[in-house]
């Protein structure tokens, strides 16, 4: 069981060899009871997931990012908590102490809360962003990238027009788009290799990290069906759009660092 636990668990952590199926499963469900326990932690604090919170929030999905692409750079040192999945646990609890001080400003000094939190994130942002701003090698592809994040998600908001899905959509398509963009230049033109199994396997099979973008249509317009029947699902659309933009800025910013 060591053995076991080692190989698929603990190796891929620091090796780079990328997910397997056992860790992939085991992540997704960590994931998504994080995602519940998360969502009961803000009912509790009496949040809600509107503007101000993703307001607030965004400069925490930033640094998970930035930190990530800073060590993928090598210019910080591979540890668990700068590595998936380490970096989701050290970004939940650092955005939770925030929220926690941010939520004791909004009633001592009757501070919004979202306005504290983005200034707590912004500064903690700060040295990993200088550190990415010094070390760009190749800036040419966050351009290459963003033009086919704006024409994919231009096509996607096509194919989605008859789906009632709410103002989330631009915003989780747009990241889902980033990340899809950022994963073809990377595995189509500069020799990367896509770390989840599925989407390898379907590389693979196809031939062309082209896949990746229908791929994602699919899934999209799956899971935000399925999360328009949830009674106040706006926690799992947050969700969602977090599960594309960061990995989407990650890679972005990995390339760039490296090309």
């Amino acid at each position: 069981m060591i053995d076991f636990f080692r190989r698929f668990f603990i190796n891929p952590i620091y090796t780079g060899e990328g997910y397997n199926v056992y860790n992939t499963i085991a992540y997704g469900l960590l994931l998504g009871v994080g995602i519940i326990l998360a969502e009961k932690l803000l009912k509790r604090l009496k949040i809600d997931i509107n503007g101000r919170f993703v307001f607030g929030l965004f400069p925490f999905i930033t640094l998970a990012a930035f930190l990530r692409s800073l060590v993928d750079a090598r210019i910080l040192p591979v540890s668990f908590f700068l590595i998936t999945p380490g970096i989701f646990l050290t970004t939940f609890f650092i955005a939770v102490f925030a929220l926690l001080l941010a939520k004791y400003l909004e009633r001592s000094r009757e501070i919004g809360y979202h306005k504290s939190l983005f200034a707590i994130g912004t500064v903690l942002l700060i040295y990993p962003a200088a550190l990415v701003l010094q070390n760009i090698a190749t800036p040419i592809y966050f351009i290459y990238i963003i033009m086919l994040t704006g024409l994919s998600s231009g096509i996607t908001f096509v194919i989605f027009r008859a789906m009632d899905f709410g103002k989330w959509k631009k915003y989780i398509v747009l990241a889902h788009m980033l990340d899809a963009s950022a994963t073809f230049i990377a595995v189509e033109y500069l020799g990367y290799f896509e770390e989840h199994v599925f989407e390898n396997f379907l590389i693979q099979i196809f031939g062309t990290a082209l896949i990746i973008y229908p791929l994602k249509i699919t899934v999209l317009a799956i899971v935000l069906a399925a999360i328009k029947r949830l009674e106040g699902g706006y926690f799992w659309y947050f969700a969602l759009m977090v599960l594309g933009y960061a990995p989407g800025l990650r890679d972005t910013l990995t390339i760039m660092l490296l090309g």
